[in-house]
């Protein structure tokens, strides 16, 4: 019973947001105001977790362009742009994807990233994102790399990045929960993203700890260029230490709960990679902008 009740809070965590979004929706409605979620919401903090990669420790320094200074097109030289990837790399490597990162690190990694975009402009070639992909940055907390909660904020929430924030932050800071190593696979000739984030939830005194990887399927369609449309189809925990396939087996279809509650395509996102090639993912989700940083593992 120890066990299941263990398993039972790993898979919780990741729905965690969805359930108080209900309860946020319902008080909402009722006080017609946004000032009346929980206290524990608001005051939630960003913790910091466990580095779980390892990245390359000697790299090129590369030049840093000032916002006032000119770039022509001859400034991104292959040179460049790799040097570019391998300072970027650096700096988030002691990160703990974006985590442990301050204002003078975020202002640093930014303007890497926005270098790496101008450099990529109108030559991303969406085939590129084909494979499996290991998160390395976020600009925001690493759980939300998963499309799931992409649709959360857009659908569930109508796109209220305020109320979204504090709940997702509340989640964050949930005690007893790591996260680990995050992923995402694209099959565009099957029209498949397959989200995996590694979860654990301590264990109680004499027991132990439940771990399991969040997996969350979705459709995935080229809407332009450089655009993808994203609807969340479903998510399950895999790999389960104590449960095992018997946990496998249970799917939560996302889709229908989140179009019962808000309508059609209440789960269908847009994100733009702003640069990709053979080493290196950018993309941001739409409209709200947060960065997720892939390497390719295959």
């Amino acid at each position: 019973q120890c066990h299941k009740n263990l398993q039972v809070r790993l898979y919780l965590w990741h729905l965690l947001v969805y359930t108080h979004s209900l309860y946020v929706t319902r008080m909402l409605s009722s006080r017609n105001s946004t000032n009346g979620f929980s206290p524990c919401i608001a005051s939630a903090h960003r913790s910091a977790l466990p580095v779980s990669r390892r990245l390359p420790r000697r790299l090129q320094p590369v030049r840093v362009f000032s916002d006032t200074e000119d770039i022509s097109p001859g400034d991104f030289t292959p040179s460049y742009t790799n040097a570019t990837k391998f300072e970027l790399l650096k700096r988030v490597a002691g990160l703990n994807r974006g985590a442990l990162a301050n204002e003078a690190s975020e202002a640093e990694i930014y303007a890497l990233l926005e270098q790496l975009e101008d450099s990529g402009r109108n030559k991303v070639d969406i085939n590129q994102i084909q494979g499996k992909w290991q998160l390395v940055y976020s600009s925001v907390e690493a759980f939300r790399s998963s499309p799931f909660f992409w649709a959360f904020q857009e659908g569930l929430l109508g796109g209220n990045r305020t109320l979204a924030s504090a709940i997702f932050a509340y989640t964050d800071s949930v005690p007893g929960a790591e996260v680990g190593v995050a992923y995402q696979t694209l099959d565009l000739s099957m029209q498949r993203l397959e989200s995996e984030v590694d979860l654990e939830v301590w264990g109680l005194p004499g027991l132990p700890g439940a771990k399991g990887t969040v997996v969350t399927s979705s459709r995935v369609e080229v809407a332009g260029p450089s655009r993808l449309a994203v609807t969340v189809e479903s998510t399950r925990v895999a790999n389960s230490n104590l449960l095992g396939p018997l946990l496998d087996q249970i799917s939560v279809p996302v889709q229908r709960v989140f179009e019962q509650l808000r309508g059609s395509n209440a789960t269908r996102v847009e994100a733009e990679v702003t640069f990709v090639d053979d080493e290196l993912r950018i993309t941001r989700t739409l409209p709200g902008r947060e960065v997720f940083v892939y390497r390719r593992v295959y």
